[in-house]
């Protein structure tokens, strides 16, 4: 059996990285030659981060919104791509926060861990806050609290 060590799913199937980096694409190598540290997919995007040098690499579309380097976490949903880089800050391809409107500073605000979802997506704050934001505009339901640690 194949071990891996991170994996995502995208509208085909399974991509998981082994031990080594190197990348399969449902049981067979995929189309990148950089072994990967962490990959993140959605229903048409798939990005990675680079083992050796920290570049952000992605197949199937182009991702020119993703920074070049200081991507430590990553997830995916659908066409988007929301990333936390090396200061726990967040950002996202298509789904956005907006100072404005999510109640927080992206640009600021720092987080630990970053999840997407349809047409929204949240991040948790060191103190174990939950804060989430739309995509375009749309209003939130809810806005869960997790308790502090």
């Amino acid at each position: 059996a194949t071990l891996y060590t991170d994996y995502a799913v995208d509208l085909t199937g399974f991509i998981g990285l082994k031990a080594n980096g190197s990348a399969d694409q449902d049981g067979e190598a995929a189309d990148i030659n950089e072994p990967l540290s962490i990959v993140a997919a959605g229903r048409s995007i798939a990005c990675g981060v680079g083992l050796t040098d920290g570049q952000t690499y992605c197949w199937y579309v182009d991702a020119d919104d993703l920074p070049a380097t200081g991507i430590v976490e990553m997830d995916g949903f659908d066409a988007d791509i929301c990333w936390l880089d090396n200061q726990g800050h967040v950002g996202c391809i298509r789904n956005r926060p907006e100072a404005a409107t999510s109640g927080f500073d992206p640009a600021t605000q720092e987080f630990t861990q970053i999840s997407t979802g349809d047409e929204h997506a949240c991040a948790l704050t060191d103190d174990g806050r939950a804060l989430c934001w739309p995509q375009n505009g749309r209003a939130e339901t809810s806005i869960p609290t997790l308790p502090a640690p």
